[in-house]
């Protein structure tokens, strides 16, 4: 038992270590949402929110809570010398998804009798293709899964049980309200997970405790944000409800559900849940994570129709299907093939692990704390310091640490919100024409941006492509970087 117990921990040592050495790995380039929300950190650090961040020139834009912002700030303060990297922020997304194995591998724990069950789990929900892709980046999405799977394990832990359901604790109801409610100030659809939780509570027929649920959810929710609103002077309310006003289409929306459920956990969580509805029927409604994991698959699908949305919405419904396995499925694999269990987490570690020692391999214990293609963005700028560059969101990372400032922050978000008529490009053109912008950092030409316009792959506001291909001309090129310079003509003809 000790020796089996020793070799899972190793296991999972490796798992660690592989999810720690992602922070550092910067020989790719980097999420476009990373820079995006490096950008807001950035200004965040040198003042205060204000409504002028939406007027310009210089605009800074953001469509989630400042929940994020204030933990990579406290990051930051401690560790100087990579403020202006991807560093601090992915250190705190590293800590939001370490903290959620630690969970699960104690929820499952706890359920089997059995740590070892606990340890499977945590390695399973690390190797979970959204988890091994967006759990260590420079964005929101760990730190709301955290909260969002907060909601469910404070309800989970209920012990006690009468005969027709479990009781729930008041205490139990306000910790999981506060997780949603205030969860939503990373990332506003942590909040649903007060669904799950809702339809949980109304399948066991605990109507009174659902009530008192949605009123808490709901109140301390409009008090966090009503608050919010007021203190920034309507900032936070423009990008995060309006600016999440996108195009929406099903058909992304679905094969974005099927691609999760085809992943060897999705397929697992939903086998194990299957299994569990025609075995023990009762037992199934009396588990939250039984009901919180296909409701989890469904909000993430429909919000994957959503113009811009990445496979990140798919992380909480990963913890759940985790913890849906460690309690019906791990627990009785360990039990009663121990071998096999460990020869499964053996092939799991190695094969997420191996591309990551190979980046060790290649760089030694000198990680680098420069974005990819970083010096080479810098030595172009060098003598343009504090000046104004227009960039791609992968990008923004190498302008900051080349001593220049992104005019725009978000170019995405910026785009939706002219499209909306809730911003004007109008400050940006002018800083373009008065030649206050003399580079822009781009990820593909001018001319393709200039194709994806009226598709879903549109970055820019079509009018600031415009005077992009009037006014400036390309300078040097890299793989996935080109860099143009203001032409000398100030009337930006040809």
């Amino acid at each position: 038992m000790a020796a089996a117990r020793l070799a899972l921990g190793g296991l999972l040592g490796l798992m660690l270590l592989s999810c720690v050495l992602r922070v550092f790995d910067f020989s790719r380039l980097s999420d476009y949402g990373e820079g995006t929300v490096l950008g807001m950190v950035h200004r965040l650090q040198a003042e205060p929110v204000s409504p002028h961040w939406l007027q310009g020139p210089e605009l800074t834009l953001t469509s989630y809570g400042p929940a994020f912002y204030w933990a990579v700030r406290a990051v930051s303060a401690v560790t100087p010398q990579w403020r202006q990297t991807l560093i601090p922020g992915r250190l705190v997304s590293l800590a939001a998804t370490l903290a959620a194995a630690a969970l699960i591998a104690l929820t499952i724990a706890r359920g089997a009798r059995n740590i070892e069950p606990g340890l499977l789990g945590a390695m399973l929900f690390l190797a979970a293709p959204p988890v091994h892709a967006w759990g260590t980046t420079y964005r929101v999405d760990a730190l709301a899964m955290l909260m969002a799977l907060g909601a469910y394990l404070t309800i989970g832990r209920c012990g006690s049980r009468r005969r027709n359901g479990p009781v729930v604790t008041a205490a139990a109801l306000v910790s999981s309200a506060a997780c949603a409610a205030l969860g939503s100030l990373a990332k506003q659809t942590a909040a649903l997970a007060a669904i799950g939780v809702l339809i949980y509570l109304l399948a066991n027929r605990q109507f009174r405790a659902a009530t008192w649920y949605a009123i808490l959810v709901a109140a301390m929710g409009i008090v966090a944000w009503f608050t919010l609103n007021r203190v920034t002077g309507g900032y936070f309310f423009t990008g995060a409800v309006r600016g999440n006003l996108c195009a929406m289409s099903l058909r992304s929306g679905f094969w974005a559900g099927h691609a999760m459920l085809a992943t060897p956990l999705g397929v697992a969580a939903a086998a194990v849940a299957g299994w569990l509805f025609v075995r023990q029927p009762r037992r199934a409604l009396a588990t939250v994570y039984w009901i919180g994991f296909p409701v989890s698959m469904l909000i993430a699908t429909a919000l994957s129709c959503k113009e811009g949305a990445t496979a990140s919405y798919f992380l909480e419904a990963s913890a759940l299907g985790t913890i849906l396995i460690g309690r019906f499925g791990l627990a009785r694999l360990w039990s009663a093939h121990r071998g096999r269990a460990l020869s499964a987490g053996l092939l799991l570690a190695c094969a997420v692990a191996a591309p990551d020692l190979q980046f060790v391999r290649q760089h030694g214990l000198n990680l680098p704390d420069r974005p990819y293609g970083g010096a080479w963005i810098a030595a172009r700028l060098q003598n343009s310091p504090s000046a104004y560059v227009l960039a791609d969101g992968q990008h923004i990372s190498a302008v900051l640490q080349a001593g220049c400032r992104p005019l725009v922050n978000d170019s995405f978000l910026f785009r939706v919100l002219a499209d909306h008529g809730l911003l004007s490009p109008a400050a940006v053109i002018q800083a373009i024409e008065q030649g206050r912008v003399p580079f822009l950092v781009l990820k593909r030409t001018v001319e393709s941006h200039r194709q994806q316009v009226g598709t879903i792959s549109q970055k820019w506001p079509a009018v600031v492509l415009e005077a992009m291909q009037r006014y400036y001309v390309l300078e040097a090129e890299g793989e996935d970087i080109f860099i143009y310079r203001r032409r000398h003509n100030a009337s930006g003809q040809r």
